[in-house]
């Protein structure tokens, strides 16, 4: 409790300092810095993820974090990283830090060539959005997780683009029982522009993915896609294709794959997205294929200037090929912002999920409520 009370006191005098003056926003050469730090109280009624003995409590939050940008002729960077420390009121064991950092990169090297890369790192204790929850082994633990995707684009012509891509994924749970997991994959893809209004694509990956300890699974996937723009803000994007998987058991399958979303620009101050996909894919969390599908949607208003508000909801429905093991996660957010003064906001939210599962053992329902402010410069 005394480790609590003495770092509760310590961030939140940094929050105060940073929120009282604007010292931090300043230029490195020419890099543009900008500091920040977040106070938050969250409500969370199942912290293990349990389904019957479920634990809650009210966690305090604190992050500090910093971020870069540089942009020349051809060359722009973002970087970015925070540190959060989690302080629980009643079961003192699960106090944590988590890290994340991230490297963006757009290098132009002639007008018809560029390269695109992007690394993320987090080291997290829960995870950060629906997709991460979604056939995720249940329990309170941290992943290691770093993302490294590199492409290279060549403007063939006016209307054709080719993209040569590799990715490199790193999944490392703090505990024995998961296995470690790392995926490479690398792609072409080819890119036609019909008219201003349409754009058709093909593609080919190859990936790779091993547990260690344990065993690998490789797969080709083949798919062909469309863009259209309805309108200047709102536009279709879909892709179809077959995946052949050669699983971890040695057993080859061939499968359809399927992707389609909107995006929606209504007004200077309304968006609104909608995506479905349904494939068979190897995930980080089990040595087996998941056959599922998953439909998502956001919504964000301007409410006023300074109250802004941001939704979405997700279903998913997957199944482990040869675990026998079927999952169904519903969730959904709300969140309202509020801008208190040019560097300081606040945040109002509230989280739902809930596990159905034919293994009892995975299932559970999980209500969150957050209150926090962040000041930035």
């Amino acid at each position: 409790m005394i480790r609590r009370i003495n770092v509760t006191i310590a961030l939140s005098a940094l929050f105060v300092f940073l929120m009282s003056g604007s010292a931090y926003a300043y230029k490195m050469g020419d890099v543009d810095v900008t500091v920040d730090a977040q106070i938050g109280e969250t409500y969370d009624d199942n912290i293990t993820y349990e389904k019957d003995d479920k634990k809650s409590d009210f966690i305090t939050a604190l992050t500090a974090g910093i971020a870069g940008k540089y942009e020349g002729r051809r060359v722009t960077i973002d970087v970015s990283g925070d540190v959060t420390e989690q302080l629980y009121a009643e079961h003192s064991n699960f106090n944590n830090t988590s890290e994340t950092a991230s490297i963006v990169c757009l290098y132009e090297i002639s007008k018809y060539d560029r390269i695109n890369l992007k690394d993320t790192f987090s080291h997290t204790y829960e995870p950060r959005s629906f997709e991460e929850e979604f056939g995720v082994n249940r329990g309170h633990y941290s992943y290691f997780r770093n993302k490294f995707y590199i492409d290279y684009t060549r403007d063939i012509s006016k209307q054709l683009s080719a993209i040569v891509r590799y990715t490199n994924s790193l999944d490392v749970p703090s505990i024995e029982d998961i296995s470690d997991s790392y995926l490479n994959s690398a792609g072409v893809e080819l890119d036609y522009l019909v008219s201003s209004q349409t754009i058709v694509l093909g593609s080919y990956d190859f990936s790779i993915r091993k547990f260690d300890p344990g065993n690998d699974a490789k797969t080709h996937a083949a798919a062909f896609g469309l863009r259209q723009y309805i309108t200047k803000q709102f536009y279709f994007d879909g892709r179809v294709g077959l995946d052949y998987l050669n699983s971890y058991n040695g057993q080859n399958y061939t499968k359809p794959m399927f992707m389609a979303s909107l995006t929606d620009d209504l007004d200077k101050n309304t968006s609104i997205a909608v995506s479905f996909t349904k494939q068979y894919q190897t995930n980080a969390y089990s040595q087996d294929l998941f056959n599922y599908w998953e439909i998502s949607g956001s919504f964000k208003r301007q409410l006023t200037k300074r109250l802004r508000f941001a939704g979405s909801v997700f279903y998913g429905n997957g199944e482990y090929m040869s675990g026998d093991i079927s999952d169904d996660l519903f969730g959904g957010k709300a969140a309202f912002f509020y801008d208190m003064t040019e560097h300081l906001s606040a945040e109002l939210s509230y989280r739902y999920s809930m596990t159905d599962s034919n293994a009892s053992y995975r299932e559970y329902k999980k209500n969150t409520v957050f209150l926090g402010m962040t000041a930035e410069f």
